[in-house]
């Protein structure tokens, strides 16, 4: 799990019910939207809706953009993959049955950026997806109707609330 937060970037790594190695990255939302609007000399507030609207968007005709968030989130995977590397070297050589990591689910208010999911899932090497906080709530429905009627943004904060809740 990659929890995007405000003041910090989550990283947890489990298989089953158990937690086998956490920690956290400092590169989050936060970081993000102050290098956009010191890039392209903004305000936050707008850097904030330009990084959740266009975000990652590599067509899109201001490649400014991607390119002064590029820097920041390719040492965010870093980060990541050093986590990893770690896990795959300590935590699983402890275990008998150790599984290699498959997935990356992508939660907290920074999964809303426009494309930071393909981009993780590209550096990577891994499919990303956006948690969903409704799944386990109600595991019948359909992904349509499991769609928030809130913003999306909070959808991803609820998320990780449920998350740290339940424990799933």
């Amino acid at each position: 799990i990659i929890d995007v937060g405000a003041k910090r970037t989550g990283l947890i790594i489990y298989s089953g019910q158990t937690i086998y190695f956490t920690t956290s990255i400092p590169v989050c939302n936060n970081s993000l939207i102050q290098t956009l609007s010191l890039a392209l000399g903004i305000t936050q507030e707008k850097a904030r809706e330009i990084k959740i609207k266009v975000g990652l968007d590599a067509s899109h005709p201001d490649g400014k953009i991607f390119e002064a968030l590029r820097p920041p989130l390719v040492e965010m995977v870093g980060k990541i993959k050093v986590a990893i590397d770690f896990y795959h070297s300590h935590c699983l050589a402890m275990r008998t049955a150790g599984e290699k990591i498959s997935k990356i689910l992508l939660c907290g208010g920074g999964a809303a950026m426009t494309g930071l999911a393909g981009f993780l899932s590209s550096e990577m090497n891994l499919p990303v997806t956006i948690g969903n906080p409704w799944t386990k709530i109600f595991p019948n429905m359909t992904e349509e109707i499991l769609k928030p009627p809130f913003n999306e943004s909070s959808a991803y904060t609820f998320f990780v609330c449920r998350k740290r809740i339940f424990r799933f």
